[in-house]
């Protein structure tokens, strides 16, 4: 006996065996147990519904779970537990990467011109069979056959099964017309063979293309079928007598089921809900723009391509659908919502992506667009090596271009998709790759590499580095590099200020001892968040963490004006009376003045009357604009020009 915590509970008639000690009786038997029947043997004992909750788990089940019956265990070859039955329309966490790339494959469709057959026919009592199969390792999953009503000797009706691949059946299915006779003839063995015999030496043989499966065969015959069904599928409707056999019944009389062939194909939409327990993805059916009721209906899907609603047949045409429809026999699939980030990522936003579906308010994925910041980051390796490394920044998440994960950011309880730029990512790379010739054969992996002998040759990492800087591109790891010479002197900021008629002249400039540094170069440093710049004699110039806190907003807002200057609107003059003790300008200091001064008399400052020029009626709201703008104008802030 076993009990709760998975112990063997041995007992023997001579009283001597204890919780924690075996007779000599028991510990013989045992051992003869263990040896001759292997010790696996006591597994089925077990309890094992701690690990059967781990494993269902993946599902988002428990045992306690009605759905859970329809599980089977079994022992794998190793004697572990595992799943040795598994639902169709469940899908758990091993499976969601699989299901992934369902979504996002295309059909490839080949359509093959056949020979036809040219025998004039009558079409009595002659009727069709369809034959489906889920099974995976089938070559062919679905077939047609032909049947033929007749009646036995004692007078009641009977079915007669024609096998289409049997020639001696070619003189009954003669008595067809020639238009029925071609599209029955499209789906016989006679027909198909030398075409998927293309992919297979099974295709030669109709017993082994019937035993023995090829997945190349498989999938060429499928292609066949379906090229062939989708031509016929008029013919085929109007046939006067149509069955299935259904999946894993012999072929009876008793066992063949009417059904009909819709001649319209239906089209699809993806319905997304879920409750506590799953996500639920379902389809939605519509024939001539009307939805179909599948309450209650028995819902099959073959290959992807047929469906079957209770006794009708459709095709559809949503050809995209068609790797998604191949998942989905029952046309419902259920996925844990205990791992529902996992599902939202790797099921719903390639859902939406690929197939624009609406998702419900709580499990919606907004896609989000920001602006990658490109980078470089630097590292030496064993001394021997520099170390480039093309980095992509989205708003403080760093990548490299062999991480090509998908970014989510939760905001105010809603799951953004951040899209990744993946053109000027690329574009990063591949401008990095052109910098030095050693580079080109270094495509492989997230970074490139050169030996320090390289990287100093003819100043080739102060070059680089210079025309990554001008290009906008942040670089990272450069004043932890120990093998690149930095400049010792102090830095010094240089900055005069003059007066325009609506604007500051700017002039700034930087020396690093004799090394001096415009401001198009400090400008492009501040603002990608450079700590450096290039100097002159090849040398690196710290910049002074005070510049970049001081001076970042000025040489944000200010415009360049061509001339090695910068203009400030004079709307900013705050901005410049924040540099107050660097204007050495006694006009600008004046001006400046002027202005604080107007501000805090604002309220005194007179009104003009509304000129005569205005010959319409104003209300008081726009004389009150008209007279804020001249009060504006009068202290210079760009109102009237």
């Amino acid at each position: 006996m076993v009990n709760e915590d998975n112990n063997l509970k041995v007992s023997c008639s001579c009283n001597k065996t204890f919780d924690d000690t075996l007779c000599e009786h028991a510990s013989i038997a045992i051992a003869y147990l263990a040896f001759q029947f292997q010790p696996d043997q006591f597994i089925s004992f077990l309890n094992r519904d701690t690990e059967k909750n781990i494993i269902l788990g993946e599902y988002g089940l428990k045992l306690a779970d009605p759905e859970s019956k329809i599980f089977e265990f079994g022992i794998d070859y190793y004697g572990k537990l595992a799943l040795k039955k598994i639902p169709d329309n469940f899908i758990g966490l091993k499976d969601i990467d699989g299901f992934k790339s369902k979504i996002r494959a295309d059909s490839n469709k080949e359509i093959k011109k056949q020979k036809v057959f040219i025998d004039a026919c009558d079409e009595k009592d002659i009727g069709l069979v369809f034959m489906f199969s889920h099974n995976k390792i089938e070559n062919n999953p679905i077939k047609i056959e032909a049947f033929k009503n007749d009646l036995n000797k004692k007078g009641t009706p009977k079915i007669t099964r024609l096998l289409l691949s049997n020639e001696e059946n070619l003189n009954i299915f003669s008595n067809l017309s020639e238009e029925r006779f071609n599209a029955l003839m499209d789906f016989s063995f006679i027909k198909f063979k030398d075409i998927i015999s293309l992919d297979s030496f099974y295709g030669t043989n109709f017993n082994n293309f019937q035993q023995k499966y090829n997945e190349k065969t498989r999938k060429s015959y499928i292609n066949y079928f379906f090229t062939k069904l989708y031509e016929h599928w008029e013919i085929l409707s109007n046939w006067d007598d149509i069955k299935i056999l259904p999946e894993g019944e012999t072929f009876h009389q008793s066992n063949l089921i009417n059904v009909s062939l819709c001649p319209n194909k239906l089209s699809l939409d993806i319905k997304i809900s879920h409750n506590d327990r799953f996500i639920i993805l379902e389809l939605l059916y519509f024939c001539n723009g009307d939805s179909i009721d599948i309450a209650d209906k028995d819902i099959n899907i073959y290959c992807g391509k047929i469906i079957k609603i209770d006794q009708t047949l459709y095709l559809h045409g949503n050809e995209s659908f068609i790797p998604l429809l191949e998942t989905m026999s029952t046309g419902k699939l259920f996925f844990p919502f205990a791992h529902k980030k996992i599902v939202m990522k790797n099921v719903l936003l390639p859902l939406v992506m690929k197939y624009d579906i609406l998702l419900p308010e709580d499990l919606d994925i907004a896609i989000k667009e920001i602006d990658m910041t490109p980078a470089v980051h630097f590292r030496e390796f064993q001394d021997k090596y520099l170390i480039i490394e093309p980095k992509f920044y989205y708003e403080g998440r760093i990548f490299d271009n062999i991480n090509t994960d998908e970014i989510f950011i939760e905001e105010n309880d809603k799951t953004f998709f951040l899209k990744r730029d993946v053109e000027h990512e690329n574009e990063l790379v591949n401008y990095i790759k052109s910098l030095h010739p050693g580079f080109k054969s270094q495509s492989f992996s997230p970074y490139f590499q050169l030996p320090f002998d390289e990287v100093m040759k003819n100043h080739w990492f102060v070059s680089a580095s210079k025309q990554m800087m001008d290009k906008g591109i942040k670089l990272v790891g450069v004043k932890e590099l120990t093998k690149i010479k930095y400049s010792a002197a102090i830095p010094k900021w240089n900055m005069s200020i003059s007066s325009g008629i609506d604007w500051f002249d700017i002039n700034v400039s930087a020396n690093w001892g004799d090394e001096k540094i415009g401001f198009r170069d400090i400008k492009k440093a501040i603002l990608n968040g450079q700590s450096f710049v290039v100097l002159g004699d090849g040398s690196f110039g710290v910049i002074p963490e005070e510049w970049i806190k001081k001076y970042s907003f000025l040489l944000k807002i200010a415009k360049d004006d061509l001339t090695g200057n910068l203009q400030i609107s004079k709307k900013h003059f705050g901005i410049i009376d924040l540099l107050f003790d660097q204007i050495d300008d006694e006009t600008v200091l004046a001006e400046i003045e002027d202005k604080k001064t107007k501000l805090l008399n604002i309220g005194k400052i007179e009104t003009s009357i509304i000129p005569k020029e205005i010959t319409a009626t104003l209300r008081p709201y726009q004389e009150s604009g008209y007279q804020w703008m001249q009060v504006l104008d009068d202290i210079s802030w760009g109102m009237f020009g």
